[in-house]
């Protein structure tokens, strides 16, 4: 992040949760799992280097020497978000009955 304008590294290293099942209220209807802040921060352990050289790679020098004293992924200028949700049906083929999965991925806006 550099006071607004940021460089988002979406399609590199992730953390993926495991799958959890939506909880359903009275009416049926599925209600969606919250997240902590803790829970927006995962990430894989990596190499603070890595970060750096992905980031002077896509981002370019001035991004990269905004990490000078960067010590982990999450310390202010980089940051670490929840990017995409997955979403998992299964249910059965009512015609066929075969079991039949279904995957919804919501990306989520980047920055402010």
């Amino acid at each position: 992040m550099n006071e607004g304008p940021h460089c988002d590294l979406t399609d590199w290293k992730h953390f993926y949760s495991d799958w959890k099942s939506l909880q359903t209220n009275k009416k049926g209807q599925f209600i969606c799992n919250k997240y902590s802040e803790k829970d927006y921060e995962k990430f894989p352990e990596i190499s603070i280097e890595d970060l750096k050289q992905k980031v002077k790679e896509q981002c370019g020098e001035e991004w990269f020497n905004l990490l000078d004293k960067v010590k982990i992924p999450t310390e202010y200028p980089s940051g670490v978000s929840i990017s995409r949700y997955f979403l998992r049906i299964t249910g059965q083929d009512k015609n066929k009955g075969e079991t039949v999965t279904k995957l919804i991925i919501i990306e989520t806006p980047m920055g402010c």
